[in-house]
């Protein structure tokens, strides 16, 4: 394998640093390295170089991310790289572009959903976007839904591998921690119904709020928790409160190992994204951790949602816009226990024979 950069801006934790994470912690350590900013919380305690460095201007200067030209350079040639992973295809394959004809390195675009679709926004960026990709070695897409819009934008199908997302939350669950959460937030003996993740509005949690009323007319015994943290917390908090059932609706930050507890605690998980205006769930990797833990799950049919769950398999696709749909669907499952079960297994099932890192990566090993 050649020597291999992976450069990204992105300070989330979150699906996408989790896919990147995966992805590094499974090439051979010898040959990958990381450029990153400052504020990217993970690529800690691993065996692999992972540069941290003041990649954007905090100065009212343009182009903001020009400091990414120095330390690509700089670092490209003291670890010989022969391979660049762009994390975002603009800024970063900007850099990538002019640099690799001058240091002679080949570079691969990651695309995940909503980065394509904001590259058509202006002339200029379609432009740039257009010239990045064409001169790609892959483009590495997180799904097929993100697959054909890289093509609708005139991308070569042969340039594109498909590369899926790997649950990063892995059973088992410290028992400890899950009867502290039962004591905690009250859950001894109720339905769990689950959602975490970063809290914006297109995971659709506030149509999940707007189900509740419907669910409780069916079922009593049950508690909505939302965990995670977001732009759009205090918008579903006042949400929860007018809905008439804000004892019913927790909200809680999170950690790994709370996730796992709750995970195994819950009886289904539940995320019904939607696309507003071209922010669309790319793949949905929270739809496979649950499913690791022997879960049915909740999804709207957008993105592709429709990739990660299998309808009436491993879980129901619902319209995400319908707040009835959702608390049917709610309601079937809390109910009939057997479904959930049978769901819940060929999730399970499913994550382990198709969705594991090794398998993934080894795609991404053939170019490399």
């Amino acid at each position: 394998m050649n020597k291999t950069l992976l450069i990204t801006i992105d300070s989330d934790v979150g699906g996408v640093a989790n896919y990147y994470q995966g992805i590094c912690d499974h090439l051979p350590s010898d040959k990958i390295s990381i450029l990153t900013v400052k504020e990217y919380k993970i690529f800690y305690s691993k065996n692999y170089p992972v540069y941290r460095s003041n990649l954007i201007f905090d100065l009212p200067i343009w182009p903001k991310w020009l400091p990414v030209f120095w330390h690509l350079w700089k670092i490209a040639r003291k670890e010989k790289v022969k391979t660049v992973l762009v994390g975002q295809i603009l800024p970063i394959g900007t850099v990538a572009l002019f640099l690799s004809k001058i240091l002679d390195f080949n570079y691969a675009v990651f695309a995940h959903g909503m980065d394509i679709a904001l590259s058509q926004k202006s002339a200029r960026k379609k432009f740039l976007a257009k010239k990045i990709l064409k001169n790609a070695k892959i483009i590495i897409a997180n799904s097929n839904f993100t697959k054909q819009g890289l093509l609708k934008s005139g991308v070569d199908e042969n340039q594109i591998i498909v590369l899926y997302p790997c649950p990063h939350i892995k059973p088992p669950a410290s028992e400890k921690i899950k009867v502290d959460l039962i004591e905690k937030y009250n859950l001894k003996n109720k339905k769990i119904i689950l959602s975490a993740a970063r809290l914006v509005k297109r995971k659709g949690f506030d149509a999940v709020i707007k189900a509740i009323p419907q669910a409780a007319k069916e079922i009593n015994n049950f508690v909505y928790i939302i965990a995670g943290e977001g732009e759009y917390s205090d918008e579903l908090k006042k949400m929860a409160r007018a809905s008439g059932h804000s004892d019913k609706i927790i909200f809680t930050g999170i950690s790994d190992e709370e996730l796992k507890a709750f995970y195994d605690l819950c009886d289904l998980y539940i995320m019904p994204s939607r696309n507003i205006n071209g922010d669309v769930e790319g793949f949905g990797i929270v739809y496979l951790e649950a499913g690791s833990f022997g879960k049915p799950v909740i999804a709207g049919k957008s993105g592709g949602a429709t990739e990660a769950v299998m309808n009436n398999k491993t879980g129901i696709l619902v319209n995400p816009e319908s707040v009835s749909e959702i608390s049917g669907a709610l309601t079937r499952l809390l109910k009939d226990k057997n479904l959930s079960i049978k769901l819940g297994q060929c999730a399970q099932e499913r994550v382990k024979n198709e969705f594991n890192w090794n398998l993934q990566v080894e795609k991404l090993k053939k170019f490399l």
